[in-house]
């Protein structure tokens, strides 16, 4: 029987604390009729990362073939036949989230690429798992894991993504109880912290690659929605279980790095998978939504940063490269805009 080949993308940014223990949770993975690669893309990182790992699996029976060229790629092979190789991807700038994974898909012709984070580690069964469930949805464009809070795994960090009537973004079940969220869901977009992607759907396929616009923040909200315009779905399986430390790059819950990117790309968001119509029907809301987050992160000191980020999002929107990206409405794919109307509505009481 054929395996089912999956691409794990990690792209990685100072991730010397991690990388080493999210590499040997893959390696320990249960991958019955599933064949992996392991493709880290280092984001011009100046830690002690790439140096630990290459350590670790030097010592763990790989050996490092260099390959010279524009990628500055290494290879490692597993002495014993049959494990999975890993490639090591040198960027000499950091390009941001969105272009790094690229560089993984634009190397991947596997069935599925599999988003991971640097500073998480992942359950035995949870690339099993995740195969399991897209070979057995053959509209699902992608599926999240279900990611713990690693300090304390009885504590969700993500089980889904959603976007509501507000213009909203919001990881569901952030900081609750992990047992609550037992059951499989159909959701606005899979977190790529942990998500599993159909390859074949990705780059030169209808969907796309991430936009790069974004650089980093609601990249998967933006892929995923836009899978939804073109009628694919987006899932949560709640038994694929990965353990995430979170913040590990850009710092705490609440920066004003993270604050203006998520502001811009919040703007950006909105105007390139919404309809002129649905815009200007939802915009009361949005305005509401935008006001109440624009007082929010004031209180905490962060209000500057998240307006400069709005009025970057326009910019964004008005620029060539914004309205080309623009998706195009079509009438053909009119009930899959109502659905996801209806969608944003309901995920408002989304808990």
């Amino acid at each position: 029987m054929k395996k089912t080949t999956v691409a794990v993308v990690i792209p990685n940014y100072q991730g010397e604390k991690y990388i080493v223990q999210c590499v040997e949770s893959i390696l320990a993975s249960e991958l019955e009729g599933v064949s992996i690669i392991i493709r880290i893309i280092d984001n011009a990182s100046d830690d002690r990362a790439l140096e630990l790992l290459d350590k670790y699996l030097l010592s763990h029976g790989y050996l490092s073939d260099g390959m010279e060229g524009e990628s500055k790629a290494s290879v490692y092979l597993p002495v014993q036949i049959g494990g999975p190789a890993l490639e090591i991807t040198r960027l000499e700038e950091n390009t941001g989230f969105c272009h790094a994974v690229n560089v993984g898909i634009k190397k991947s012709v596997e069935d599925y690429v599999f988003l991971l984070n640097n500073d998480t580690t992942i359950q035995e069964n949870c690339i099993q798992e995740l195969v399991q469930f897209m070979n057995s949805h053959k509209r699902a464009f992608s599926c999240g894991a279900k990611m713990l809070a690693m300090s304390d795994p009885s504590v969700a960090d993500d089980c889904g993504d959603y976007l509501n009537i507000m213009g909203y973004a919001r990881g569901r079940g952030k900081g609750k109880k992990a047992a609550d969220y037992t059951e499989i869901k159909r959701v606005s977009a899979a977190c790529a912290g942990a998500a599993i992607y159909r390859r074949k759907l990705l780059g030169d396929g209808r969907i796309g690659f991430f936009d790069e616009n974004h650089f980093a923040y609601l990249e998967d909200m933006d892929i995923g929605i836009r899978a939804g315009i073109y009628g694919y779905h987006n899932y949560f399986a709640p038994e694929a279980i990965v353990y995430h430390a979170g913040s590990a790059v850009s710092g705490s819950k609440h920066n004003s790095f993270k604050q203006r990117l998520s502001g811009r790309n919040n703007v950006y968001l909105l105007y390139k998978n919404l309809p002129t119509a649905m815009l200007v029907v939802n915009m009361p809301c949005i305005a509401i939504g935008f006001a109440v987050k624009l007082a929010f992160f004031t209180l905490k000191g962060l209000g500057g940063a998240y307006l400069g980020g709005i009025r970057e999002g326009f910019e964004l929107c008005k620029s060539a490269e914004g309205r080309e990206n623009k998706i195009d409405f079509e009438w053909k794919r009119l009930h899959n805009y109502l659905a996801l109307e209806f969608a944003m509505i309901k995920n408002l009481f989304v808990r």
